[in-house]
């Protein structure tokens, strides 16, 4: 369900703005070239693939798509989707991604972060 956004009288879907794709997608549109390098039975596989396997039903254009990730084994996850994406420094990827959002109403921004990164560290700088 897409994020609603109060602006005057009305209300504007999040999502809305977002460029859609221009042909169908598939889970394979979002994978990347890189090795995926996780340790044997971690769960991030399983966030990566359902994460690839949903975005195609999203129907938004890769180009807009942006995932902000901090530091730690979680922050591997932009090198494996085939969108744009960035590594922020520890404890930083909700704010500068709250900033993008904020920013740039026609991008999809997703922010990837562990335990430590985004609770120990991250909470603060929101």
């Amino acid at each position: 369900m897409a994020e609603t956004i109060t602006e005057g009288p009305g209300t504007i879907e999040a999502l809305s703005l977002v460029p859609k794709a221009e042909a169908k997608q598939s889970m394979k549109d979002f994978k990347s070239d890189q090795e995926v390098r996780w340790c044997p039975g971690c769960g991030d596989y399983a966030v990566l693939a359902a994460v690839q396997g949903f975005m195609p039903d999203l129907g938004l254009a890769k180009e807009n798509i942006v995932f902000v990730s901090g530091i730690g084994c979680s922050s591997r996850f932009p090198y494996y989707m085939n969108t744009y994406g960035m590594h922020s420094i520890h404890g930083r990827a909700p704010a500068i991604a709250t900033g993008l959002a904020s920013s740039r109403r026609d991008l999809s921004v997703w922010v990837v972060t562990g335990d430590g990164d985004a609770l120990s560290i991250g909470g603060n700088h929101l």
